[in-house]
């Protein structure tokens, strides 16, 4: 598969030619669409030489799920599925979710959203509301959102109403 990736400590992200992750006891997507966000870069600058590589690129993603392992999870393979993807990245042809995995939620797409809409969601929409059940916001208080227009502002703004 075609991923955007570092190879080794030092080097800098290109497209690469990896395998497709094992798909033995996780969920194996085909990535339709990548959300890019500020994090992706950031990873990028916090990679050490006792990092794992190949380290590809990109948390958010929306795809379809190809294979599904046996067990105690509601998808089916061809669901159309959306999340992060912190293990195998997103800027990749594919990626692979451990089912129940804490920090790599997975999630059907609601029907009436987009592919490229549902990509763009994770890691700003969970950030919005992780900001707004911190505050303690309740009915009646008034919140000012600053950035509303950007990408976590806009969803915090809807999540706080």
């Amino acid at each position: 598969m075609r991923a955007f990736a570092v190879l080794r400590f030092g080097e800098p992200a290109s497209v690469q030619d990896l395998p497709v992750p094992n798909a033995d006891a996780v969920v194996l997507i085909r990535v339709r669409f990548a959300g890019v966000n500020p994090l992706d870069n950031n990873l990028l600058g916090r990679l050490t030489a006792a990092s794992s590589y190949p380290f590809v690129v990109g948390i958010d993603f929306a795809g379809v799920a190809e294979r599904v392992p046996p067990g105690s999870h509601d998808l089916r393979e061809v669901d159309r599925v959306f999340g992060t993807a912190r293990t195998h990245g997103s800027y990749a042809e594919y990626t692979s979710i451990a089912p129940a995995a804490r920090m790599e939620p997975l999630a059907r797409i609601p029907d009436g959203v987009a592919d490229d809409q549902a990509a763009a969601l994770p890691t700003s929409a969970v950030t919005a509301l992780r900001t707004v059940e911190v505050l303690g916001i309740t009915k009646g208080q008034h919140v000012v959102v600053m950035g509303a227009t950007g990408g976590v502002g806009g969803y915090a703004v809807q999540i706080a109403r």
